[in-house]
């Protein structure tokens, strides 16, 4: 019944965050460095791999052994919340996705960003009604893709939006995928692949229109969105290099979530739409 070699019994191993860590809850950073935050890993206490003794030979249910093992190594779920009501994720990353735009709520909240953005083709799983834990959220989002904050100016995002979109609307299997927002809205002709308006909303819901055709160089947001998108300049645009970050976490959107959810202290209803229109 013992999954793992031998020799590999008494190994130690690094288990899941906790989400009570004090490093988590109360943001505390190292020192900068290139002008960079670069926040605290959250403590992770080694554990030991479980031995045979503690495991009943006579157990016939595979599955119960495999939970017990895999709760030992990466650390029993927390619970986090209540999920009051989600719909059922759109079926293509041509269609705007509440589950990620929540993400990018939870991201913007957590860094005090003007604006979140999270690629539709990074989410994996999707919210479900009732209790949620926090390794249904990390099933959404199962990356170790740091979340990153930097200074963007409204060219580059309008840049980067502007050619992700008309890749995804005119490329088979529309990829890379429309992107969630959080702090923006945008305008999509699905024929063209043209982004025809875009607006800027503030955190008091103010929306203030963007020059699609003449953004500006010189006017600035804070960003936030994992390195994958910040700096990897892969399938979308780099939007600003490590070392022009202000700040960088040592992990991934999932953490972030669980945090907000937390922070919220309400059953969470997931109906972020109407941040991307589309028109034929």
């Amino acid at each position: 019944l013992y999954p793992f070699p031998e020799e590999s019994k008494n190994k130690k191993i690094q288990a899941s965050y906790n989400f009570n860590d004090p490093h988590i809850q109360n943001n505390n950073m190292r020192p900068i460095q290139n002008n960079v935050i670069y926040h605290q890993q959250p403590s992770i206490n080694p554990i030991e791999y479980p031995s045979l003794e503690e495991i009943n030979p006579y157990i016939n249910e595979q599955n119960l052994v495999n939970q017990y093992l895999f709760d030992k190594i990466m650390g029993e779920p927390e619970d986090i919340g209540y999920i009051h009501s989600a719909p059922l994720p759109p079926k293509t990353l041509i269609e705007e996705n509440p589950h990620a735009n929540f993400v990018c709520d939870a991201m913007r909240d957590i860094t005090n960003a003007d604006i979140g953005v999270w690629n539709n083709s990074g989410i994996r799983n999707f919210f479900h009604e009732g209790a949620i834990d926090s390794r249904d959220i990390k099933d959404i989002a199962p990356f170790l893709d740091r979340v990153s904050v930097a200074n963007v100016s409204e060219k580059t995002i309008v840049d980067m939006f502007k050619r992700a979109v008309y890749e995804t609307c005119t490329s088979h299997g529309h990829k890379p995928g429309l992107l969630a927002v959080s702090g923006l809205n945008y305008t999509v002709n699905k024929q063209t692949g043209e982004i025809l308006e875009m607006n800027f909303i503030d955190k008091d819901g103010k929306e203030t229109p963007i020059d699609l055709n003449n953004p500006r160089e010189n006017k600035f947001y804070r960003l936030t969105t994992d390195e994958f998108m910040m700096s990897a300049d892969a399938d979308y645009n780099k939007l600003a290099a490590e070392e022009d970050c202000l700040e960088i976490y040592p992990y991934d959107k999932d953490v972030m979530t669980c945090q907000y959810i937390k922070k919220l202290n309400i059953p969470v209803t997931i109906n972020q739409t109407g941040r991307i229109r589309f028109v034929d």
